[in-house]
């Protein structure tokens, strides 16, 4: 709509405005609403509110501090041009800026215009107190300096679209004025109500939060805080209430939002939805700042993604035993990898933590409200220390001191654990000889090693060690980066400049670069402008622990390179170091670049890496001394966190040396020597370690064995046998046995050989271990001879008779005769034997070894020879038949012997079997004749015989 129509309006309007329009301090949150085309400001602002909006990345012609600013608001209700003139009451000095918060509003987030953007029209083109400023048709510069124009070009303004203008009075003055948007075609006369523009949640899946866009921006105090303005359904017809509406404009303190966040009180879940404007607890719907209310029937449908899968690590180079690179299943923010390593915790067999992180490849790609962001899938990280305990490790990522976890544009953090195992297997080989020893003693340990050692420990400086194998460049920065003329070390437009660059060893890491010695340094040219040599040109490095550069040059840096005269080219610009300069790893690299010339030149253009890190680079450009003995000033050339590329040239690291470990070291001649000897007092293995060149632990062991055997031999001592004997032998402690000589031996490779030999003699058995170990024992026999004996020969003997035996034994002082019926003595040598029956009698003979011989004599006792009487007998004294008795008597009892005359008379009686009847009675000789007898004898067996009879007796 035409706003001419309506200028008999005008001192209406602005006795409207007036009453409303007094001096109040505030910032763009806090924007004074516009709904008519004259607004009077009786009193300017008093201060500048409490957020410096205006700020160096968006200030365009204001350049710098706010000064009684006053911002104010408007909604293009029709499409058309946007003019405005801004009349002070008095003399008095105004500027202003306009900016177009479609659709984010002011906030201070990284979707707000102001603060990310420059206005698009602004005016600070005076040049005295009291002249008109604002926005023409007839103007053509929409941005004008000091010096140039009061009004700048006109806007294209179309509906929907919302803009801030802030009013600056730079004379510092609070004296009103008026502003007239009457010529333009456009209309801010809003009686539109508000309505949605869109739904979703931050990244478009489901989640318990929605960001509602407004059309137009809404008063904050229309918003209930409990969320009842709103009511969301599904296509299903099921409602989901909201829990809490809040806005970050009207958290910050401001009067207004364009867009508004939604607390569910749950999750929602993929679907398509329906958001609707209800009338809240409050009383009222969402209200704009003309005081038009959203409609109750004002809905918006939107649809929620499922959540995608999480972020997960999916890979890590391996080994990473120092050192890793991670790999994860999509782009996080680089920014939220914190720099010491704090975001990520290993568990596993050994502690060891992470200290450093660095996201590699990050790419610049658009973010939300035409921002950017760098993404990376891929981190490197580094370990305090070598693993040093082989096995699986898992690695997580937590909340780091920076404050968050890793994370990708929607917050979503890293899930789970990644495991990975670290070996220490492999490349090299330990041997002993040998690998048994039967008894302690010495063992050679011995390895070959086929994998290259870890780096030479190295430290920070120069040295004069010539390089005869450089590796290939690496260029420390965004090779995409373009180049400027104003961050630069070759500032040619002074004839004295010097520049620090500081590199931190995590980004010379995540470049490429490894510990070793720098020989070259290059600077890419992007645009060549300078015509003239720098002279005195020189290059000093500098390792450090500092982190960032601050308020002035670091001292210290040692010259690498010049002075000279240099000439640069367009492209690649190396020089070789006049002295190479070791760094290691770990520590910070500050370059340094500085010259003095006779006369100034141009700048040149060289590529350069935006926003690397605070304090990267820090420059002082002058015309008065020596540029290499420059002070910082810091208030012309602050510390920038934008660095020039630098290509770094080394020599390829070699190989350093193993460092060799035995273990145990107890009795090893030499615990850190690749070969060496041990004495082995038992069964032990060795560990070797070393370092390869990726800094994992490699191990391998050499087993010496040494036998334990407790070998035996039974009887306990030697021992004595007499001849003809045996004893057992046991042999014990082994798996196999062999004695010898096998002279009197059951067998010769078993356990229980029985011994018999004839005469003294010493065996040996040879006891084997399961490692074919031996061990030989002694054992001696003795033999003793045994006594001799000579027996009486065998002899025979009537019943009732006795005979003397006799035995000669030579060595024998023990006598045993047996059996011991019969004898007058057993235990002597030559007893008397009176035997009833036939008997053998066997004589033990001992000696003084206790070793036995026997002998036996046998004795015939005869006890069947017949009794034989005679007939006659002649007592006439010759000595021959004298006497009358039974004859062949021996072992026969004689009970019974009487003898009687003719007329019965006993003339002789008697039981002695060596008596007779001589032929006398009572002294007398008795007459010849004959005689009757009665004989009764006794057998041995207890029978009895009767014999009766006469005998004649003749003289």
């Amino acid at each position: 709509m035409n706003l001419k129509p309506l200028l008999f309006l005008a001192g209406l309007v602005m006795l409207t405005c007036q009453g409303f329009a007094q001096a109040v301090t505030q910032d763009c949150i806090g924007a004074i609403p516009i709904c008519q085309p004259i607004y009077v400001q009786n009193v300017a602002s008093p201060g500048s509110g409490n957020v410096q909006d205006i700020t160096a990345t968006n200030q365009d012609c204001l350049l710098g501090n706010e000064h009684l600013t006053t911002w104010y608001i408007i909604n293009i209700v029709q499409s058309g041009t946007l003019v405005f003139t801004l009349t002070p009451a008095s003399q008095t000095d105004y500027d202003f800026a306009v900016w177009n918060v479609t659709p984010n509003g002011c906030g201070q987030s990284v979707c707000d215009i102001v603060h990310n953007n420059l206005p698009v029209r602004c005016n600070y083109a005076g040049t005295g107190s009291g002249i008109l400023t604002g926005l023409s048709t007839t103007a053509t510069q929409p941005s004008l300096g000091a010096g140039g124009p009061g009004f700048s070009s006109a806007i294209n303004a179309v509906a929907g679209e919302s803009y801030v203008i802030v009013i600056d009075n730079y004379s510092q003055s609070n004296v009103g004025y008026t502003l007239d948007f009457s010529a333009s075609t456009t209309s801010i006369t809003d009686t539109v109500p508000p309505v949605f523009s869109d739904v979703r949640t931050r990244c478009g899946y489901s989640g318990d939060n929605l960001i509602v866009t407004m059309k137009e921006p809404v008063k904050c105090g229309s918003i209930a805080a409990n969320g009842s303005d709103f009511t969301v359904t599904s296509s299903a017809g099921v409602n989901y209430p909201v829990l809490e509406a809040t806005s970050q404009n009207c958290v910050a303190g401001g009067a207004f939002s364009n867009v508004l966040n939604l607390h569910m009180t749950s999750a929602l879940p993929a679907g398509t939805y329906t958001l609707h404007a209800q009338t809240g607890t409050d009383g009222n719907t969402l209200s704009d700042n003309c005081g038009n209310f959203q409609a109750s029937t004002d809905a918006i449908n939107f649809t929620l993604a499922p959540p995608p899968s999480p972020i997960q690590i999916i890979k890590m180079d391996t080994p990473a035993c120092k050192k890793a690179r991670i790999v994860l299943n999509r782009p996080v923010k680089c920014s939220t990898v914190a720099a010491d390593g704090s975001d990520f915790q290993i568990t596993g067999p050994s502690f060891v933590h992470v200290s450093s992180a660095m996201p590699i490849g990050c790419k610049t790609v658009p973010f939300i409200c035409g921002s950017t962001i760098d993404l990376t899938d891929t981190i490197d990280i580094e370990f305090d220390k070598s693993i040093p305990v082989a096995g699986t490790y898992s690695i997580s990522v937590i909340w780091g001191t920076d404050g968050n976890p890793i994370s990708d544009t929607c917050d979503a953090s890293v899930a789970g654990t990644f495991n990975w195992t670290v070996s220490d297997q492999g490349y090299i080989d330990a041997q002993a000889a040998p690998e048994l020893l039967c008894y302690p003693g010495y063992a050679g340990l011995n390895s070959t090693i086929s994998i290259a050692g870890p780096p030479p420990a190295i430290n920070c400086g120069a040295n004069n060690t010539p390089c005869t194998n450089p590796a290939p460049p690496v260029t420390v920065g965004n090779s995409a980066a373009t180049g400027t003329t104003t961050n630069t070390p070759l500032y040619g437009a002074v004839s004295d400049s010097r520049t620090q660059m500081l590199f931190t060893a995590a980004q010379l890491r995540a470049a490429g670069l490894k510990s070793g010695t720098i020989t070259q340094i290059g600077l890419n040219v992007t645009t060549k402008n300078s015509t003239a040599p720098y002279n005195n040109f020189t290059v000093k490095l500098k390792c450090t622990h500092t982190a960032a550069l601050t308020n002035d040059f670091e001292p210290g840096a040692s010259i690498v390179y010049g002075p000279a005269s240099f000439t640069s080219v367009a492209g690649q610009n190396t020089v070789t170091l006049d002295y190479n300069y070791d760094w290691n790893d770990s520590m910070n690299l500050l370059v340094e670049i500085c010259y003095h010339n006779n006369s100034a030149t141009l700048n040149d253009a060289i590529q350069t890496t935006a926003n690397v890190m605070t304090g990267a680079v820090l420059h002082n450009h002058q015309s008065s001394s020596n540029g290499c003995s420059l002070a910082a000033n810091t208030s012309s050339y602050p510390v920038s966190a934008d660095r020039p590329n630098i290509t770094f040239t080394e020599c390829a690291p070699t190989s350093g040396a193993h460092t060799f470990l035995w273990t145990p070291t107890l009795f090893v001649g030499d615990s850190s020597a690749q070969n060496t000897t041990a004495y082995v007092p038992s069964t032990t293995t060795y560990k070797l370690q070393i370092m390869d060149s990726n800094f994992c632990y490699r191990r391998d062991t050499a087993k010496v064995t040494v036998s334990v055997r407790n070998p035996s031999l039974l009887p306990n001592r030697d021992t004595a046998i007499c001849g003809g004997d045996s004893v057992q032998l046991h042999a014990a402690g082994g798996v196999s046995y062999n004695w010898y000589p096998a002279t009197g031996l059951s067998c010769t490779n078993c356990t229980d050989p029985v011994a018999r030999p004839t005469q003294t003699i010493t065996y040996h058995a040879v006891i084997f271990d399961k490692y074919g170990c031996s061990d030989t024992l002694n054992k001696k026999i003795t033999v003793h001879p045994l006594p001799v004996i000579t027996v009486s020969a065998d002899t025979t003997i009537l019943y009732g008779q006795s005979v003397t035996m006799n035995a000669l034994v030579t060595g024998g002082i023990y006598y045993l005769w047996n059996p011991v019926a019969g004898l007058n003595d057993p235990n002597i040598a030559n007893p008397t034997a009176t035997p009833q029956v036939t008997t053998s009698y066997t004589l033990l003979a001992i000696d003084t070894n206790q070793c036995r011989q026997q002998d036996s004599v046998k004795i015939t006792v005869q006890t069947n020879i017949p009794v034989t009487i005679p007939s006659a007998f002649t007592p006439n004294g010759d000595g021959k038949n004298d006497l009358f008795r039974p004859a062949n008597m021996g072992f026969q009892k004689l009970i019974e012997f009487r003898v009687f005359n003719r007329w019965g008379q006993e003339v002789f009686n008697t039981n002695d079997n060596n008596s007779g009847w001589d032929g006398t009675f009572h002294g007398k000789a008795q007459d010849v004749g004959v005689y009757n007898y009665i004989i009764r004898l006794a057998w041995p067996d207890g029978r009895q015989d009767t014999y009766k009879g006469d005998v004649t007796l003749m003289r």
